[in-house]
């Protein structure tokens, strides 16, 4: 007969709550524990299930990292032609909020501030650009963000500088604003084991997927059906530190922008007990043994008073 044995845990990467070798990104951390998780020897069989993974949806599609930062607006009217390298920030981007942070340094750098316009075309998926007279963006720049607006490695407007105002163009493929399909959690609890991505062991806790969140939503994901994910590794082991690390679908670590994330899970084992039967024998054999452990030794002190009597 056996029972079943669980050990819950909360892995949290926040340092007040213990964590310890944060990367500089957010992705990584380790748990160091002053007494051990331990599964012991005789466990018969080892298991973990993920309960909830709370992950802040906020990871740049547009940054340095991913080398799609820049665009590149210029204007000639053949008087005074200007060309500005401008720089977005990193984050996690939509057209509208993209579009605002253009316009505010297009008017920082004196161009006019509807010199683009970025546009969504739902129907298509794509992005349509807005241009004023004498002026086109140049795709064709290391690190441009094009993909992510759609457009091929060329000059927009074909044929070059907008002829007049209100010109527009469309993008050559669909936008990809949502790069990110989901997240993975991995820790080397699962060593070797995890759920797999196709015929590979990612040392993969749970797959958090992201769905109708918007941008610097708390994702708390919380599996309807948990999974029991084998952790023969585990078996005789004493568990002193722990490492966990969040990455992409791309299994790329991904930037948390400084804000915390956390995994609830249970590692779980069965190990083996007498069933009342076989408890009930024993305890009968060990009280008989008692008894007549008892009597033998009551009938040595009766024999040794005699004795001591027959002396007197």
């Amino acid at each position: 007969m056996s029972i079943e044995i669980q050990i819950p845990l909360i892995a949290s990467s926040n340092p007040a709550n213990g964590a310890s070798q944060i990367s500089q990104n957010g992705s990584r951390f380790s748990v160091v524990f002053t007494r051990p998780i331990i599964v012991p020897k005789k466990a018969k069989y080892c298991w973990l299930t993920v309960e909830q993974s709370n992950i802040v949806f906020n990871t740049p599609n547009i940054s340095e990292a991913l080398g799609n930062n820049k665009i590149l607006v210029e204007f000639d009217d053949t008087v005074t032609p200007t060309s500005n390298l401008i720089t977005i920030p990193d984050g996690l981007w939509d057209l509208d909020h993209l579009n605002q942070n253009l316009q505010q340094q297009l008017s920082n750098l004196g161009e006019l501030t509807d010199a683009i316009t970025l546009l969504p075309d739902t129907a298509t998926q794509t992005v349509i650009i807005k241009y004023r007279q004498f002026y086109q963006v140049d795709f064709d720049i290391p690190n441009s963000v094009r993909e992510v607006l759609g457009f091929d490695a060329r000059i927009s407007p074909v044929g070059g500088f907008s002829p007049t105002d209100n010109f527009y163009e469309s993008g050559d493929t669909t936008a990809k604003f949502n790069s990110l399909l989901f997240y993975l959690v991995h820790s080397d609890l699962v060593s070797g084991h995890g759920l797999r991505i196709n015929g590979n062991f990612l040392d993969i806790l749970q797959q958090v997927p992201i769905k109708d969140v918007s941008a610097g939503s708390l994702i708390a994901y919380e599996p309807q059906n948990l999974q029991k994910i084998p952790c023969p590794n585990l078996i005789n082991q004493s568990l002193r530190e722990l490492h966990f690390w969040l990455t992409d679908d791309q299994n790329q670590f991904v930037d948390t922008l400084g804000e915390f994330w956390s995994v609830r899970l249970n590692i779980h084992y069965l190990e083996d007990i007498e069933n009342k039967e076989n408890l009930s024998r024993k305890i009968d054999d060990n009280m008989k043994k008692i008894n007549e452990k008892i009597d033998s030794t009551m009938g040595e002190i009766k024999m040794f008073l005699r004795e001591l009597l027959a002396r007197k």
